[in-house]
């Protein structure tokens, strides 16, 4: 995946956390060294760098609760947990979701359809 971005600090935030997740396990865009053993390439204010896609798919909230759906929100919970764990390292401003609010008022009525 060939992205670009304007914010050098936003690029060195996103691969400071890729890097944590893929030292913990998880799948991570993790940037692809250049010739020059370098994660990005700039040109003036642009900075451009390549990673591998992530490989997987997205899951639709119908699969997690058709069949055996105990077993999989208790992956997903761990999976959820152990992620937490390795975000909670950084002093990174996200845009935090309120993840009660969108389960009852988004989630919870799409699966209800």
């Amino acid at each position: 995946m060939l992205k670009f971005t304007a914010n050098l600090g936003q690029l060195h935030n996103h691969v400071t956390i890729s890097k944590s997740l893929k030292d913990a396990g998880f799948s991570a865009a993790v940037p692809i060294l250049t010739i020059g053993n370098e994660e990005y390439i700039s040109d003036g204010e642009l900075y451009a760098y390549l990673t591998y896609p992530i490989q997987g798919k997205q899951i639709n909230s119908s699969e997690v609760y058709a069949v055996d759906y105990e077993k999989k929100a208790r992956v997903i919970g761990k999976i959820i947990g152990q992620l937490d764990l390795v975000l909670s390292q950084f002093d990174t401003p996200v845009n935090d979701a309120n993840l009660l609010l969108t389960m009852k008022d988004w989630a919870l009525p799409k699966v209800r359809q």
